[in-house]
């Protein structure tokens, strides 16, 4: 899908999902040098940016996508360890959720 005015990173899949992407402004783009990189981990996918200024300065900003019945958990403590400004979002599918509206039911 094209998003006027951004520009997408995606990661590819050929397991049966459709993968991970992020949108990036292109005023971010043209002031930032953004680069993307991925985590291995079969099951998953990921797609990170790392976005620096000018200074050296990084913000790393990773999406994931867990599918409903991966039996891989993604242990982050590397790459986290590795990066002071770390912020992931996703579709994480993770079974250890509980409903309060469905009187406590496990997802």
């Amino acid at each position: 899908m094209v998003a006027p005015g951004y520009s997408i990173y995606r990661s590819q899949t050929n397991v049966g999902h459709s993968g991970a992407c992020t949108y990036v402004g292109n005023e971010i783009i043209d002031e930032f040098v953004v680069a993307a990189f991925y985590v291995d981990v079969a099951g998953i996918d990921d797609i990170f940016l790392d976005i620096s200024d000018k200074c050296g300065s990084t913000l790393t900003v990773g999406c994931i996508y867990r599918p409903r019945l991966c039996s891989h958990d993604r242990d982050m403590s590397e790459l986290s360890a590795s990066r002071n400004n770390l912020y992931v979002a996703g579709d994480f599918n993770l079974p250890v959720l509980q409903s309060p509206l469905e009187g406590g039911k496990t997802y």
